[in-house]
């Protein structure tokens, strides 16, 4: 979470903007939805009544256009343990610039083998998402150079990237 949040735009941004903005109204260019992704966090919103949701199922409904007179309370998940290893990668043009993709890894590793892998992308997408048939290819495997060039092939063809202003598709 530190990693993304410290690569979020400006200092000015970064002392403007919310981690519940960021989820809730997810530009596609926003650095922390794909942490928060793989940490797979669950959501509770107040309204007329309370609710809780995966973030994960927020965005694949597209729920945030639905929000009326709602308000995020609280983001929690659970904590992925001492086994786990996480990483943020930002690309962009400078380190103050929106980013051009971002990504988040969150792998659990036992007794050798991959027990857990979380891959989330965005700003390459329309809406950071997981990209699901690289953790399934991960999970029960053992880390090996070909097992990772593999998830990552498997990855770029799963990821049908947008082309904008700051980058094209290709």
């Amino acid at each position: 979470i530190a990693e993304s949040a410290l690569q979020v735009g400006s200092s000015h941004i970064r002392n403007l903007a919310t981690t519940g903005g960021n989820l809730i109204q997810p530009l596609w260019w926003c650095n922390l939805p794909p942490v928060f992704l793989v940490l797979e966090a669950k959501i509770k919103l107040f309204g007329e009544k309370e609710k809780i949701l995966a973030l994960e199922e927020f965005y694949q409904k597209k729920i945030f256009h639905d929000l009326k007179g709602e308000i995020l309370t609280e983001i929690f998940f659970e904590n992925p343990g001492a086994l786990s290893r996480g990483k943020f990668v930002k690309f962009s043009r400078t380190r103050g610039d929106l980013a051009i993709l971002n990504l988040a890894i969150l792998l659990k590793k036992e007794k050798e083998m991959i027990k857990k892998a979380r891959i989330a992308i965005g700003a390459a997408v329309p809406l950071a998402r997981k990209i699901k048939k690289a953790e399934s290819l991960l999970e029960g495997e053992k880390p090996a150079p070909e097992l990772l060039a593999k998830a990552a092939e498997t990855a770029r063809n799963e990821v049908k990237p947008l082309s904008d202003l700051r980058a094209s598709a290709e």
